[in-house]
């Protein structure tokens, strides 16, 4: 499969509401590199905490995750759009939990994705690939987003995800201050389900540590 375009043009005095159709309209006609151009747009940090933009970035997102879930996309493909998502969950953290939900939803579709196309696990990874995606805002979301129960599992599967994925990315979790704390939180008492408290250990087990 060859890669999607994500290159087109833009208009800069766009409104929300506006981008916020085109989304809609890409979608329809599964041209994803538009929806993944949009989701860069929106994503610009000057949207931060602007409630219009953090909408038509839930809509480009919730696209993708469609888009990855259903197969239109291969592993390599998907791989691409991961420093986009990254940058959507930097820019709305703080501002929407929505967005934070469906970031991390996108990244645990296409690390699940990829775990499954390939036959070995734990592809090394290079410094290059281990900057696509910041642990330190996966950590952050879960501390921020203490009481949103589906941020905490998302963020447990995320975390799964990436240290079955890549070398790069298990090293970099493993160093990464306050990830056994934020495990146990989630499996003590953030995540509300019964049956997903299962998911902090399936992190640590991936990561090969104990939270007891």
């Amino acid at each position: 499969m060859t890669a999607i375009d994500t290159n087109i043009d833009i208009d800069p005095n766009s409104t929300a509401d506006e981008i916020f159709e085109l989304i809609e309209a890409a979608e329809e006609a599964k041209e994803l590199g538009k929806v993944v151009a949009f989701l860069r747009f929106v994503s610009r940090t000057d949207h931060a905490g602007e409630e219009d933009w953090s909408e038509s970035a839930e809509a480009a997102l919730d696209a993708l995750y469609r888009s990855v879930k259903g197969g239109e996309t291969s592993a390599d493909d998907s791989f691409v759009y991961l420093k986009d998502v990254s940058a959507a969950l930097h820019t709305f953290l703080e501002h929407s939990d929505a967005v934070v939900e469906v970031c991390l939803g996108c990244i645990v579709a296409i690390a699940s994705k990829a775990n499954r196309e390939r036959e070995t696990e734990g592809a090394s990874g290079d410094d290059e690939d281990a900057a696509i995606i910041s642990v330190e805002d996966i950590l952050k979301s879960m501390q921020f987003h203490e009481d949103e129960p589906t941020i905490q599992e998302q963020g447990c599967l995320v975390i799964e995800g990436l240290a079955m994925w890549k070398t790069c990315w298990k090293e970099e979790l493993l160093a990464a201050e306050g990830l056994r704390k934020q495990l146990i939180a989630a499996r003590d008492g953030r995540i509300t389900n019964e049956r997903n408290k299962a998911y902090p250990l399936r992190a640590a087990k991936a990561l090969g540590i104990d939270l007891e």
